[in-house]
């Protein structure tokens, strides 16, 4: 999937690459976003 959003935008890459970066990046993405434990007045919009 990543390889062929990559490939309409030009970019060819390997499917070993996708695999590389996701060991070094995909626990960034997967802690991104709030915590479930947040305080719900931490949501509320300014």
């Amino acid at each position: 999937m990543v390889e062929d959003m990559l490939a309409y935008k030009g970019i060819i890459v390997t499917h070993m690459t996708v695999r590389e970066w996701a060991e070094k990046f995909g626990w960034q993405y997967s802690n991104f976003g709030p915590s479930p434990y947040t305080p719900p007045w931490r949501h509320m919009a300014s």
